[in-house]
Order: C-alpha cells, then sequence, then structure tokens
C-alpha cells in the first residue's frame, strides 16, 4: 500500500511529507530497482511530531519485530547520573543529530526495509526510527566511544544520542566536553548544536528532567509540569462525564510513570489506574477507543496527579543506601516477628500472631503484612530515618522497592506501609536476605501462642467502664486484645500507644487492666508506689500472697463476674471462639495507692455496715473469697457485688 495515499486520509500529510523529505535529503533513502518492485518486505513509512513540532520519520516495523529476537542489554541513563554526580558539579550536555542514521544497512538487507511513497518503491539505506535492535545496535557502537572518555578521567554518561558530561569546576568542564565533542565529529556523528548545552552549568536539563547538582535533586522542568497537570484534568473530567477512552487513559499513564524519576510517590498513585486499565482488557469488548469505566480509587488517583504533583515535584537525586537503622522482619503461619538492630546492645523486638483470616492468606500477603507490623511497631524509633527492611521474601522486597505490584491484596498493604513512610519523612528501601541469616526474626515469628493472649467479653468491659470509666489506656493488651484504642503492650506492638505498662504514667491516665496472673503482685506494688488508681481483672485467690495487698488498696466493691462460656475470649483466634466457663471466679476490682481515696472507701463502707454495728459472717472452714467476700482492714470481710 502507498504510504503517501494512507498518509493523505490522516489529519498529519504535511509531517509525513516533511518526514519523507527529511530522510530523502540527509541521504537515507534510495530508489528500488523497478525489477525488483514487489519484492522484499514492504511497510508503511510514517511521521510523528517531536517535542520542538518537526517531524521524526518512522517505519512500522512491528511484522519484522514480532520474529526478532533482542537479546537483554543495559542502558545507561538516571541511574547512572545517580552514581555519578557529585555535589556542586558543572554539567554541559551534547546531542548527537539523526543517531539511528549513522547507522549503515548492508545492501543486501535493504529489501526488508522497502515502502512506496506516491507510486515509487523506496528502500532504506540506513537505520530507521522503530526496528527493535536499534538502540542495542547504537548502544554498541557508542560503549567503545565512552570506554575511551572514561580512561581520560572524564565522567559521562549517555542514552541513546544523548549524553551528559559532569564536571568538579567550570574549567575542567569546558576541557571535558571540548575534548568529547572534538572526538564525535573525528567519528564522524554528527553533533546538533541547537539542542546541545556547551555552557558549564550546575543546573541542566537531561532526558527531559531538570538536573541540580547545588541541590542534588531531580525534578520536572515547570512547563512539563503544567503540561501533565493539565492531562491529569482533562481525564479527570471525560471518566466522571464516562468518555475516557482506554487509548486516553494509556497515554496519560504513560506521561505519569515517565516523571516517576523525580515524583517520589509517582508509581504508588498509578497502581489503582493499572488495576482498572487491565480489568478493562479483560472484558469480553475491551477495546482501546472504548470508553473504560473507573472506579472510586482510580479516580481519586488522577486528582492526585492533578492536585499533588507540584508539592511533590523534586526527588534526590542520591539515593541513600546508609541506613539510620536496620529492620529485619519474617512471617510464619502461625505469626510474625521483627527485630530492630541496637548496636553495643540486645536488639528490639516484635512479635505477633494472626487472626484466623490472616493465617489463611498466601505467604506473600503473611510476609508484606508482616513488614507492615515491623513497621508500625519501631514507628517511634523509626520515622523520620532512613531504614532498611531486610526480608528472605523476593516478593516483600520488590513491593516495597516498587511502591506495590501486580495484585491489588499486595498493593493495598505496600500502599499503607508508604503512606505512613511519606507523612512521616521516613526513607525506606528493602534488601533480600537468605533465609538462613534470618534466625532471630523466623524464632520469633515461630514462637508458641501466649498464654495470656486473651481478653474479657468487650460487653462486660463496657458496663465495667460505664461504672468505674471512662478508662483511658488498656495497659496489657496487644491489637487482637484490646479494649481500648490506646493500648500498653508487653513487647513491641503494630498499634500499641506503650510499650511496657509499668512505664504509663497512671497518675494522668484511667487505667483498666487485664494483666497475666504472675504480674499481679508487682502491679499491685507499683500502683501503691505511684499512689495512682486502677481497674483491674483479677481471679479470687485467697491463697495467692499478693491477695491481702489487694484488700487493703481496695476503693469500690469488687465486683463478681458471672461464669459463662465466652466471659473470656482468645485474641489469637479472633476473639471469636469462647475460651469457656473458667475455673476460678474472677473479679472486677477497683484499686489505688491514695491513702486518702482508700480512708474515703472504708469510711463508707463501715457506714453501710448492718444497723447493729455487724458483718457478714463466715464459715470458719471456708476460705476468704471461696465464699464471696474480700477481707478490707478496719472494716472486715465485705461481700462482692
Amino acid at each position: 500500500m502507498d504510504s503517501f495515499t494512507v498518509a493523505r486520509s490522516g489529519p498529519r500529510l504535511a509531517l509525513v511529507e516533511e518526514g519523507f523529505r527529511t530522510q530523502l535529503s540527509e541521504g537515507n533513502l534510495e530508489k528500488v530497482p523497478p525489477d525488483q518492485w514487489g519484492r522484499g518486505l514492504y511497510a508503511l513509512f510514517f511521521a510523528v511530531p517531536k517535542s520542538t513540532g518537526k517531524a521524526r520519520a518512522c517505519y512500522d516495523f512491528r511484522r519484522m519485530n514480532q520474529s526478532l529476537v533482542v537479546p537483554h542489554f543495559k542502558m545507561e541513563g538516571l541511574h547512572t547520573v545517580r552514581a555519578l554526580l557529585r555535589r556542586d558539579d558543572f554539567m554541559t550536555s551534547i546531542d548527537i543529530r539523526s543517531a539511528f542514521p549513522h547507522l549503515a544497512i548492508d545492501p543486501d538487507h535493504r529489501q526488508y526495509f522497502r515502502f512506496v511513497w506516491r507510486g515509487v518503491h523506496y528502500q532504506y539505506k540506513a537505520m530507521c526510527f522503530g526496528l527493535a535492535t536499534a538502540p542495542l545496535l547504537w548502544t554498541k557502537l557508542m560503549k567503545p566511544i565512552l570506554a575511551h572518555v572514561r580512561s581520560r578521567g572524564i565522567r559521562i554518561t549517555a542514552y541513546l544520542d544523548d549524553l551528559l558530561i559532569m564536571s568538579s569546576s567550570r574549567e575542567q568542564a569546558i576541557r571535558d566536553t571540548a575534548f568529547v565533542r572534538s572526538l564525535l565529529v573525528d567519528l564522524g556523528l554528527s553533533i546538533n548544536d541547537e539542542k546541545s548545552e556547551f555552557t558549564p552549568s550546575r543546573v541542566r536539563e537531561f532526558l527531559g528532567f531538570t538536573i541540580d547538582s547545588h541541590l542534588l535533586q531531580l525534578r520536572l522542568p515547570s512547563k512539563k509540569v503544567s503540561a501533565l497537570r493539565r492531562a491529569a484534568c482533562t481525564s479527570h473530567a471525560a471518566a466522571v462525564a464516562g468518555t475516557l477512552t482506554l487509548r486516553q487513559l494509556a497515554c496519560f499513564m504513560g506521561k505519569a510513570n515517565a516523571v516517576t524519576p523525580c515524583v517520589l510517590p509517582g508509581l504508588l498513585h498509578l497502581r489503582e489506574l493499572q488495576f482498572a486499565r487491565a480489568t478493562a482488557l479483560r472484558l469480553p469488548l475491551g477495546h482501546w477507543d472504548l470508553p473504560v469505566e473507573l472506579p472510586p480509587a482510580a479516580l481519586r488517583e488522577l486528582a492526585w496527579w492533578r492536585d499533588e504533583l507540584l508539592d511533590w515535584n523534586g526527588r534526590s537525586v542520591i539515593e541513600s543506601h546508609h541506613p539510620q537503622e536496620v529492620v529485619t522482619h519474617d512471617a510464619m503461619e502461625r505469626g510474625w516477628g521483627a527485630w530492630l538492630a541496637r548496636p553495643g546492645s540486645q536488639p528490639l523486638t516484635a512479635a505477633g500472631f494472626w487472626s484466623p483470616d490472616a493465617a489463611a492468606l498466601s505467604q506473600n500477603n503473611r510476609e508484606l503484612r508482616g513488614a507492615l507490623m515491623a513497621l508500625y511497631s519501631f514507628r517511634r524509633e523509626l520515622a523520620g530515618k532512613v531504614v532498611q527492611f531486610r526480608s528472605d521474601n523476593s516478593t516483600v522486597v520488590s513491593y516495597l522497592n516498587k511502591m506495590g505490584g501486580r495484585t491489588p491484596l499486595l498493593f493495598d498493604l505496600a500502599k499503607e506501609f508508604w503512606s505512613w513512610c511519606l507523612a512521616t519523612r521516613t526513607t525506606v528501601f528493602a534488601t533480600h536476605i537468605p533465609g538462613v541469616e534470618n534466625d532471630l526474626a523466623d524464632r520469633l515469628s515461630c514462637r508458641r501462642r501466649d498464654r495470656n493472649d486473651w481478653m474479657l467479653d468487650p460487653a462486660e468491659f463496657r458496663e465495667i467502664d460505664a461504672t468505674w470509666g471512662p478508662h483511658t489506656v488498656d495497659l496489657f493488651a496487644t491489637h487482637h486484645n484490646a479494649q481500648l484504642p490506646r493500648f500498653a503492650s508487653l513487647m513491641a506492638d503494630p498499634r500499641a500507644t506503650f510499650v511496657d505498662a509499668f512505664s504509663v504514667d497512671l497518675l494522668r491516665e484511667r487505667g483498666y487492666a487485664n494483666p497475666p496472673f504472675l504480674l499481679i503482685g508487682r502491679l499491685l506494688a507499683h500502683v501503691r508506689r505511684l499512689r495512682a488508681t486502677l481497674t483491674m481483672i483479677v481471679p479470687a485467690w485467697p491463697s495467692q500472697p499478693w491477695w491481702p495487698m489487694l484488700g487493703e488498696m481496695l476503693v469500690a466493691r469488687p465486683r463478681l463476674l458471672l461464669p459463662r462460656r465466652d466471659l473470656f475470649l482468645p485474641g489469637h483466634l479472633g476473639n471469636r471462639v469462647p475460651l469457656g466457663a473458667p475455673k476460678w471466679p474472677a473479679l472486677a476490682v477497683r484499686i489505688s495507692g491514695a491513702p486518702s481515696s482508700i480512708r474515703a472507701f472504708r469510711r463508707r463502707l463501715r457506714l453501710s455496715l448492718r444497723p447493729d454495728g455487724s458483718r457478714p459472717r463466715r464459715s470458719p472452714t471456708t476460705p476468704p473469697g471461696g465464699s464471696g467476700c474480700i477481707f478490707v482492714p478496719d472494716v472486715g470481710l465485705i461481700p462482692y457485688a
């Protein structure tokens, strides 16, 4: 098919004609002998506009590219700049004019690069834009040139035809640039003086980004910021109106994805759009030019690019890989574990058990969820720092470093992780470690169930809270069994307000405690020493050493909790399966270490005695507590409420 005929039916005939004339004048085309017309491989010639408005000639290589095997190769780019740039470097840039046409095509192979224009058959005799292997060939061509330049101590990077030179002084930059420019010309490469920047500067545009060597920052030029915000605004309005096509959505996503090197949370605000695009393509009628319906989460991402891009434009060129804190974590079917390195001392540890729902999730989900739990557990130590997360799961490493991935459930966890990091200006990077080196975190995640991981029935707690509250902190809890939003945990917990109940200032809190039995005596002594007031859940065990102290500290009549199957619920089982009726009577008590509060309670008790002044009597063979009574000094036995 004649390429001119196709171009004439479209809106860009003038652009294609300009591209054809340019290729012909530069000597990149030759006519095919008439006796060979129709032989070889023919495709369409077309053109696309450059950012300057000029035409970029292209050849439709789709059929040929399907048959080509392109080996993996590495290209230089912004990541090379990050490695080479130093503070206050002077930079220059060189643009090679029409890079690919410098590569000649063997005469025997030109028959595969043919097209028809206005009835005349042409073929390429130099490489043109569009061939899958062209970037590989050009990169290989430039490699020995760059090696020669670098052998002279010149810091240079090249992305195809764009070169950036970095020097420590203005004078050095001038000398380095002159050498590179002369070398390229001597080798027969054409320099585009209009697009090159030969004057050294600490601020230079390269590959569409602005590099600032003084601030060591990579940012988007203001024109591109405005253009991308307009595109986001247009796409959002079209999506709300129901007229946004899949092609238009993909076009915006391509532009947004291209600027993520200088927009830190950029990838985080493209994932929902990616999910929406993938869903639309899977539909039976999925087509690039049909309207696509975006879910609310995807609309919010478009709004973010419209409203927040300006605030997030700019990112450090130097990616810090010198962590101030190192967290190692692991997760198993039973639970998760993590530790925070403390140079010269024992590491801080955190661990927890999964709920039944979390335990049933995939291993990747549990591992990523474990990283989130570790982040929250050590949030006070990590906020505002550079943090290295070490994991033996490669999926976790990828999702943390790339701010998400293809699986929506895993992305939700990565988004929560990074939202906290961005809000607290915490820099995170993840690294992989072999499982055999993850011993401590592995042991923490495999520990046995905590026998103290149970809670009072929430309905029962609400009655206690209505009587003696409102309480402000639950002193012995985890995020599985906390009765209150603010709680203290025995060890680092993802959502704990405090770590170690004994560090809480009980004089400023209205505390509630359901402590491990072994800590009851210590807690009573702690409350007495602080002269604080506390609500506790304790077993009615008169044989325990702490029992007399409990009676001495009462400031309200103990409340007997009637035994039933669901009185106590195990936190690690989602607080759903009752532990069964306890084999011991349980009490809710209100205690205080303040002498004035204790005297006032005893005075009220004495006034409430029987009219004849007698006290409740018990059998001499029944121990106190077992008959529903407790001994209070200066008063005697009092019954439970």
